[in-house]
């Protein structure tokens, strides 16, 4: 957890100041149904879809303008939206 260069990851630590408990409290679903790990400071967030307790390799947006529905983004995985997002310059 923490800051990338152009964004950052939250923590599973609830104590963490990154923790994502915290970070994304509005958000409905979290730890069940979905888990965000990030956000573009605007709101909105990246997030992995529970299923069966386990987090999808692919990464989904989540959009508090529409009602936090859950859509599909360019990320196959955690990798590429770290290199194509976090560390793109």
């Amino acid at each position: 957890a923490g800051d990338f260069l152009y964004s950052w990851v939250y923590s599973f630590d609830p104590e963490s100041e990154w923790s994502l408990w915290r970070q994304s409290q509005f958000v409905d679903g979290v730890g069940q149904a979905i888990l965000p790990f990030s956000d573009n400071g605007c709101g909105d967030y990246y997030a992995f879809i529970l299923v069966d307790g386990k987090c999808s390799a692919r990464v989904y947006w989540l959009d508090p303008e529409l009602g936090y529905p859950i859509a599909e983004t360019e990320y196959e995985d955690f990798n590429s939206f770290i290199v194509e997002t976090a560390l793109k310059s």
